[in-house]
Parts: structure tokens; C-alpha cells; sequence
């Protein structure tokens, strides 16, 4: 059996692993365009901060590395330029060739989606560690830095560029940061604690960037015009599907491919797994894209246990994503309260403030918890900011939205407890209370 594997990112080195893994005798070859695999675009960010300064460091792998220890080709700086049934079109510095396969996974990624307006000069765009050097020396040598976009992107950024003593300046079309996977009441927190060190502009769109008449980048707006030395735009991805469409499979309104429950598209023999493509929002049932390292790894897997000749389903996803801005931090998953509205889910909220330490114990912080459940009582989201431990309460919401728990089921939840750790009372446990119907 011959296995090609289109995109050597966390997706692709998944399934080329776990594909090689179920079938030894298998001819499993990664393509990849760039010279990296095995990639983490994620850490770009802490990359142009300084938190790090090896390149290599982006990778878990090299190629020969990749070969040696799971057994799968991995071929780079080779681009596959058109897909047929039963071969791909690869170009290899130069050189046309052609690629055999029996079965192929389509892990393209995604790329970034900038604003349907004009743009000129300095403007830079954060997506893969083969650029990340790049961006790090241009954002390096200038002092004023806007950012348009108010995402997860803008905020490690503004942080990444703060810690370095920039000036920064976030421009977003929406009235909060974080709209995405913020209600407006938790947002404000994120936004009180930017605004030390971050000039922030709310509800204003981006409509022209160049250059003004001295000489600066310039990003005018529907109501202003703000200018620096360099433009981050940090506007959201796009599925790289351009490969797919033109083998004819089906993509969704995103443009991600659509795959079932196996990764499987529209030709039986293909599959696809990652950024490209759209899968099952398990809370709403409908599709979206899933741009996240943890989810593209998980559909890699299945995308090449399916390939390999096995059986697996990808149950969908609830969104689970985490971010911070120095010492605060962000969780967010499920549904928030403002689109359960829109989509008819009738929610009930709570939302609370804590400590995240008991009282006599030094150190710790403030936690903001925000619960959205069901009319009936089930859990469908929740937001956590705080200074400390998002991470594993925002995972244990995350489990009981992706599992249908209900309210009642997280406030028994038996979850630890330790003075320099967390409250008797944790927070979640309060926070899940006050929804619970009384008696």
C-alpha cells in the first residue's frame, strides 16, 4: 500500500506516524513544501519575544530524524502542485515529478486571511516558523507597532512585542477582544488588564494600510488613522484548500474540506486532517474549522489509522483554547452566552469571582469563572480568566461540555483540593452551584 501524506505540520507527521505504525509494510511519504516538519507555528510568538532563539527548537523533528524513528519518507522543499486520482503533481526545486499513492491525507494547514482592503509596505502576517526569523528582525528594529486583529494571535504578540519595551497599539473591528470565545463581560477583564501597557482601539475596521506622508505605516479606520513603524495583521486563518478544490473534493463555507467522522471527503480514498479541514462542533452540531495544534494532531491520528486500513471515528470538537497576557490567562470552550442566545439554546449563566488559594495561604490570585448551561441543565460552555490554574479548570470544563455532563454532575465533580493550591470551595464547584436548581 502507498500512503502520501500532503503537508508536514502536526496533522500530516501524525498520520504519517500512526499510518507507519499500524501498517509497517506500508510506503508512507510525507510532502512538505518548506524545509520544516514537525512544526510549531504556536510558539512564533515566544520566538520574536525572546523566550527562545533556536530555530530548530520549532521542530520535534528533522526529516532524516522523522525516518529514522517512525519509518516514513519525509520529503521537504517539495511542493505538490496538482492532485489526480491515484497520483500527485510535485514540483522539487525545479523539477516535475510524479507521486504514486493508494491512499492520500490532505494536511495542508491554513494560511492567513487578511482584509479585503488595500495594502501597502511594511505589513507583516504570523503563520509559519519558516518565516519566524524574519518577523522576529523587522519587529525587532522598530519602536511603534499596530496590530490589527483582536484574536488569540494579537494578544501574544502584544505580549511577545511589550516584553521587548515596544510601544503597541491592537486595532479590532469588534467591540471586545476575543469575540470569538468572549462574552463582552469577560472580556472586559482581559481588556482592563491590556490597557497598562497596550493601547487598545475598539470597534474600528480596518480600511486602508500604507504609507502617510512622513514616511510611517498608517492603518486608517472607520473612524481614525494610526500610525508606527510596522503592521502585524493578525486577521484570522484560511483553509489552504486549493489542492482539494481543484481534485474536485467538497469544501464547506469556510473552504475547508469537508470530512465525516473517519477524515474521509468526498473521494473515498482521500482523506484530510488538520486546519484545512471542517469537522463537527459536538455542542451545535454544525461545521466550523478547528485551528488548534492539540485537534490537528488528534485528526492526524485518525486520518491515518483510517488510511492505514483501520478504524477510528474524530468525535468532534468543543474548541478548548487557552492564551495569556503576562500574568493573566485566558480559557475560553463550548459556546458562549451571546451565540446559545443566537442559536436558540435558551442558556442559563452564572458568573463568579474567587481566589484561587485558600485565604491564610500566601501568594495566588483572582479567578473569574463564567458557566453556560442548557435550559435542561446541561453544560455547553465556559470563559475562565485568572492568574492562575485556567489551564486545569478550563480542561475540566472542556471534558464535561465534550461528555454532555450536566451542572449537577460538575458541582459533585470530586476534584482535588490543597491549601496552596486551590479553595475548599473551588471556584468551579461555587460557579456551578449558583446554576443548580435549589433542593
Amino acid at each position: 500500500m502507498r500512503i502520501a501524506i500532503i503537508g508536514g505540520g502536526a496533522a500530516g507527521m501524525s498520520a504519517a506516524s500512526r499510518a507507519k505504525k499500524l501498517n509497517s509494510k506500508a510506503d508512507v511519504v510525507v510532502l512538505e513544501e518548506t524545509s520544516m516538519v514537525s512544526h510549531a507555528p504556536c510558539g512564533i510568538p515566544y520566538y520574536v519575544g525572546g523566550y527562545f532563539s533556536d530555530e530548530k527548537l520549532f521542530s520535534a523533528y528533522n526529516a532524516s530524524q522523522f525516518e529514522k524513528l517512525k519509518g516514513a519518507r519525509v520529503k521537504v522543499s517539495t511542493k505538490v502542485v496538482e492532485v489526480r486520482d491515484g497520483e500527485l503533481v510535485v514540483d522539487e526545486g525545479g523539477q516535475r515529478g510524479i507521486v504514486e499513492y493508494d491512499k492520500l491525507i490532505i494536511a495542508t494547514g491554513a494560511r492567513p486571511r487578511l482584509p479585503d482592503i488595500p495594502i501597502n509596505g511594511d505589513v507583516l502576517t504570523v503563520h509559519h516558523p519558516a518565516n519566524a526569523t524574519a518577523v522576529k528582525q523587522r519587529l525587532w528594529s522598530a519602536r511603534d507597532i499596530i496590530i490589527v486583529g483582536g484574536g488569540f494571535l494579537s494578544i501574544e504578540m502584544a505580549e511577545a512585542l511589550v516584553g521587548l519595551g515596544k510601544r503597541v497599539t491592537i486595532i479590532a473591528r469588534s467591540d471586545h477582544l476575543l469575540s470569538r470565545v468572549l462574552d463582552s463581560d469577560m472580556s472586559k477583564i482581559v481588556e482592563n488588564k491590556l490597557r497598562e501597557s497596550v493601547n487598545l482601539v475598539l470597534g474600528e475596521e480596518a480600511i486602508s494600510i500604507g504609507l502617510d506622508i512622513n514616511g510611517r505605516m498608517a492603518v486608517e479606520t472607520s473612524k481614525g488613522k494610526y500610525a508606527g513603524d510596522s503592521v502585524v495583521l493578525a486577521t484570522g486563518i484560511r483553509p489552504n484548500s486549493e489542492l482539494a478544490v481543484g481534485a474536485g473534493l467538497s469544501v464547506g463555507r469556510s473552504g475547508g474540506i469537508i470530512v465525516d467522522d473517519h477524515m474521509r471527503t468526498s473521494k473515498p480514498d482521500i482523506y484530510a486532517a488538520g486546519d484545512v479541514v471542517e469537522t463537527i462542533n459536538a455542542v451545535t452540531g454544525d461545521r466550523t474549522i478547528a485551528p488548534f495544534g492539540p485537534i490537528a494532531n488528534k485528526m492526524g491520528y485518525v486520518a491515518g489509522v483510517n488510511a492505514a486500513g483501520g478504524d477510528m471515528a474524530f468525535p468532534g470538537v468543543v474548541l478548548t483554547s487557552i492564551t495569556r497576557f503576562f500574568d493573566l490567562e485566558i480559557g475560553s470552550t463550548g459556546i458562549k452566552e451571546s451565540d446559545a442566545v443566537r442559536l436558540g439554546f435558551n442558556p442559563r449563566t452564572s458568573i463568579i469571582k474567587a481566589r484561587t488559594r485558600s485565604r491564610y495561604y500566601p501568594g495566588g490570585g483572582l479567578t473569574w469563572i463564567k458557566l453556560v448551561s442548557d435550559y435542561g441543565g446541561k453544560l455547553i460552555g465556559g470563559q475562565v480568566v485568572g492568574e492562575e490554574e485556567v489551564l486545569a479548570r478550563i480542561n475540566v470544563i472542556a471534558m464535561a461540555v465534550q461528555r454532555g455532563l450536566t451542572i449537577r454532575d460538575l458541582f459533585f465533580a470530586e476534584l482535588g483540593y490543597l491549601p496552596p493550591l486551590s479553595t475548599a470551595w473551588d471556584p468551579l464547584i461555587i460557579a456551578a452551584r449558583r446554576l443548580m436548581p435549589e433542593g
